[in-house]
Formats: structure tokens, sequence, C-alpha cells
């Protein structure tokens, strides 16, 4: 189930394997990776993302995968808050998906 929805969102078999093994996702279980995979894209798209840019940063970064919807969009608010415009939020995140796994001292403190 979990590997064939994944097929229909358009990602390639290595990035389902990179995504499955995942150290944080190993005590996930299929319909738990599924519901998350889900969220992301369903959240991701509102934000104005691409399904291929959503498969690159979950790919690129499949850790992003083990935070919550409301711990993105907390994280989200405080690098606004850091003086970065949205805009240019999402064009740093399809490069350097792993912003966010980042905690904001350690973005400020790369801005400044």
């Amino acid at each position: 189930m979990l590997k064939d929805y994944m097929y229909e969102l358009g990602y390639t078999d290595y990035q389902i394997e990179k995504i499955l093994k995942e150290y944080g996702l190993r005590s996930y279980t299929e319909e738990g990776i599924y519901r998350k995979i889900k969220e992301f894209f369903e959240y991701f798209s509102e934000l104005g993302y691409s399904n291929l840019d959503i498969i690159k940063i979950t790919s690129r970064t499949p850790s992003i995968l083990t935070h919550t919807i409301d711990n993105i969009k907390l994280k989200i608010k405080e690098i606004i808050n850091l003086g970065i415009k949205f805009e240019e939020l999402i064009k740093l995140a399809k490069a350097n998906p792993c912003i966010y796994n980042f905690s904001v001292n350690y973005i400020s403190n790369k801005i400044d």
C-alpha cells in the first residue's frame, strides 16, 4: 500500500528506499508513514510547493517527515520573524530542505 501510494505520487525506487530507511521513521508503521507523507503533501501544496518539489524535499531530507505539521508551521513563523520573506523561505527550502530541521538559533547565526 505505502510503496504503491509513493509510486503514484511520483517517487522513484531510490527515493522510496531512502525514505523508508530513515532512522527516525523506523518506529513508524507503514500506515503511519503513509499518513505523514499524505499530511506533508497536503500542507506543502497549500504553501505553494509542487508535487515534484515535495518529493525532492522529502527524499533529500527524509527526517523532515518526523516533524509534525504544527512544528513545521511554527518553524516557518519563527524563520519569517527573523526577517526572511515567505517567498524567500520557499525558494531556500527547495534548494536546502534541511532548513526545516535546523534550530532557529542556528539559522539566525547563519543570517548574521
